[in-house]
């Protein structure tokens, strides 16, 4: 489901797992998924990156509200698209203007 916003399927399954919970460790998170604790960890360290969750000094983690990083995703690729879209018109600019010192 969350896969179109850049959140793997593993991700996704770490964090369904994790969300009901108040906080998990990586073991109890390995065991809810039936993963292995170092491939939960790489997958709550993506977790972290995109804002999906957050780990205590204690080892545990838990989820971070989905709406709330959706909508934030949702504002950076929406920012990542205009950017995207000024740098082609300058670049389309550039190229016209040296079309036509060309001609």
């Amino acid at each position: 489901m969350l896969q179109p916003l850049g959140i793997s399927a593993d991700a996704e399954a770490v964090y369904v797992a994790l969300g009901p919970l108040r906080s998990a460790s990586v073991a109890e998170l390995a065991r809810l998924t039936s993963s292995t604790p170092e491939r939960v960890a790489e997958t709550l360290d993506e977790l972290r990156k995109l804002g999906l969750a957050t780990d205590s000094s204690l080892g545990h983690w838990r989820a971070l509200p989905l709406l709330d990083v959706v909508n934030q995703l949702k504002a950076q690729r929406l920012s990542e698209i205009e950017l995207a879209s000024v740098a082609a018109e300058s670049l389309e600019s550039h190229l016209l203007a040296a079309g036509t010192t060309q001609a």
